[in-house]
């Protein structure tokens, strides 16, 4: 990973949660990685930079359109980056992963969780700058 950290390259990573706080949580553990922010599906799928985000992080329950949805659109849409869905309720990775969802985490607010989504950042940092760089 020392190779990465001297590539000066960064993420760009969308949280997409209603909740500042689980926004928050997201931005202090991932803190060396571009994150944009929405607060709601509706929101996200207004921005013009929505392509171009390396991988997107979204809550389940939230205004407008549910989290699976939101990952059912953006799929149809033709988003073809990680995408990992996030929710209290354990029941709803399924939902998440039929939807088109890369990965679920359980938010029960564990530094596991929130390592866990680390990892999965810098595996793609790593997967990206690979394909950058491969002839």
């Amino acid at each position: 990973m020392k190779a990465i950290a001297e590539s000066g390259r960064k993420l760009d990573v969308l949280v997409v949660d209603d909740h500042p706080w689980n926004r928050t949580l997201v931005r202090r553990f991932l803190r060396d990685i571009n994150i944009h922010e929405a607060d709601h599906p509706g929101q996200a799928l207004e921005r013009d930079s929505l392509g171009k985000m390396d991988m997107i992080v979204t809550d389940y329950k939230m205004p407008h359109m549910d989290g699976a949805s939101f990952v059912k659109e953006l799929r149809r849409r033709g988003y073809g980056m990680p995408i990992i869905g996030m929710s209290t309720c354990p029941s709803n990775e399924g939902t998440f992963l039929n939807a088109g969802a890369s990965a679920f985490l359980e938010k029960d607010g564990s530094l596991i969780t929130y390592t866990t989504l680390r990892v999965i950042a810098e595996t793609e940092l790593y997967e990206k700058l690979k394909r950058e760089t491969s002839f």
